[in-house]
């Protein structure tokens, strides 16, 4: 599943010339709102043929973008389910949030990114605050045990 996972990825950026999940998602034709949630991050749904992301406004533009490819990740892998993010939880037992997370992953971070640092000694959390990416979606993109 990981290698399709991967394929899927590749395909959109390459298909739409971008990483970008907002503009993935506008060119998969998902619309985006955003909402003051308390506690939740963000949703996805699919409803009568429609495709809806729903992310919190007060997240930081990263964990907006982590959560809108995560998002993806749940309409191109498991568009018939309806689902509420509620943490980052990199470290669950739930297999399709496993799936999305490493969906986010493929989009938000690019191979050359992993060249770049695998010839240094740099640590994960040194990686995540030069590129300003969470710590976990690095580890999923470097296949260090996580899930």
């Amino acid at each position: 599943m990981k290698d399709y996972i991967e394929r899927q990825a590749k395909k959109l950026i390459r298909k739409y010339n971008t990483r970008n999940p907002f503009e993935l998602a506008y060119a998969l034709n998902i619309s985006i709102k955003f909402y003051d949630f308390k506690k939740l991050k963000g949703f996805y749904t699919y409803y009568k043929r429609n495709r809806y992301i729903g992310i919190n406004r007060n997240l930081s533009k990263e964990e907006q973008m982590l959560c809108c490819a995560h998002e993806i990740g749940h309409d191109q892998l498991h568009r018939h389910l309806t689902y509420y993010m509620k943490d980052y939880d990199f470290f669950t037992n739930i297999k399709t949030e496993h799936q999305a997370n490493l969906m986010a992953a493929y989009i938000l971070i690019p191979d050359d990114l992993l060249d770049k640092y695998s010839k240094h000694n740099y640590t994960i959390e040194q990686i995540a605050a030069m590129e300003n990416l969470c710590p976990d979606l690095i580890k999923l993109r470097f296949n260090l045990g996580i899930f």
